[in-house]
């Protein structure tokens, strides 16, 4: 592992060989189906050849980090917080027009609403 010659950057690079090995048991030549580094594949195969170039990977903080908040989630989080019933924070107020109208209703229904021995009952002959 290389450490790239940027000022504080942690930028680690990593070259992976693609590679064959001798099986121990049949002695037939097998293709990995991984890439390694060359102390690794040395570590694991006694018989190994590198069959291709170099490929050379560096971490930039992809999908691989568990830490990483992925961008609708992100977005979901800078939101600001729904409110819950706003029109509950903003009553109408009761204007002039309206107590007046309110007024002239109540006024109106007051006498209606005596009970009938209250009431002046005037009968004519």
């Amino acid at each position: 592992m290389v450490e790239s010659g940027l000022p504080n950057s942690r930028v680690v690079t990593v070259t992976l060989y693609p590679f064959r090995y001798r099986d121990t048991r049949t002695g037939r030549w097998i293709k990995a189906r991984y890439k390694a580094r060359p102390e690794e594949i040395a570590g694991r195969h006694a018989e190994r050849e590198i069959t291709g170039q170099a490929e050379i990977r560096s971490d930039i903080g992809g999908a691989s980090n568990p830490y990483r908040i992925p961008h609708a989630e992100l977005r979901r989080l800078q939101e600001a917080v729904p409110e819950i019933n706003p029109h509950l924070a903003n009553a109408p107020a009761v204007d002039a027009l309206l107590a007046a109208s309110g007024s002239v209703f109540l006024v109106g229904r007051g006498d209606s609403m005596r009970s009938p021995a209250k009431r002046k009952v005037s009968y004519a002959p």
